[in-house]
């Protein structure tokens, strides 16, 4: 489960770091607009894990982790685009945000039940400092890929999306794997 982890926030974070900078120099969204495309892709991750936390424990975690990564892998593809209509990318970062909210709630809820209660507090605190390890590395390694030009574009993202595209797959698969052996 720890791998999941890892993977999972690899994923993101390949991106989180450098998302607003991509939004204004490349996207073309005024940076005082910003703080408006964050309210309510936080408001909506926060109505998203409430509702996909209530789906994990009511439906299990595979289906809650399909439907978060759908959302994360569609708003995540739009920024691929050169250009998009503001409200059209502004609908993307609400679903990345989103979706992303969705993985983690169902991960986490996946991997509270790895543990026997006596070793919960343990197993779970070794996993927030591997992940925390792996949001540094992906930080790290976008931050190498990615350039600047003169003009303030970014240059290279598409190689960060492609990645993230591909590690969150593999998250949706290895835990669909998993879940599959446990049963």
């Amino acid at each position: 489960m720890y791998v999941l982890q890892i993977f999972n926030q690899f994923s993101a974070f390949l991106i989180i770091p450098t998302l607003s900078a991509y939004l204004v120099f490349n996207l073309a969204i005024e940076r005082g607009h910003l703080s408006y495309f964050y309210l309510l892709g936080g408001m909506t991750s926060f109505i998203t894990v409430h509702i996909l936390g209530h789906m994990a424990d009511s439906q299990g975690t595979q289906k809650t982790l399909f439907l978060g990564t759908a959302i994360y892998l569609a708003g995540l593809l739009a920024f691929s685009f050169d250009s998009l209509p503001t409200w059209l990318t502004f609908i993307c970062f609400i679903a990345f945000m989103a979706g992303n909210a969705g993985r983690n709630i169902s991960l986490t809820t996946s991997s509270s039940h790895v543990p026997s209660p006596s070793f919960r507090a343990r197993y779970m605190t070794f996993q927030g400092m591997v992940r925390d390890a792996s949001i540094t590395l992906a930080s790290i390694l976008s931050s190498s890929i990615l350039s600047t030009q003169s003009n303030g574009q970014i240059e290279h993202m598409p190689i960060l999306i492609l990645l993230a595209i591909f590690t969150a797959i593999y998250v949706l698969c290895a835990h669909h794997i998993w879940f599959n052996k446990k049963q």
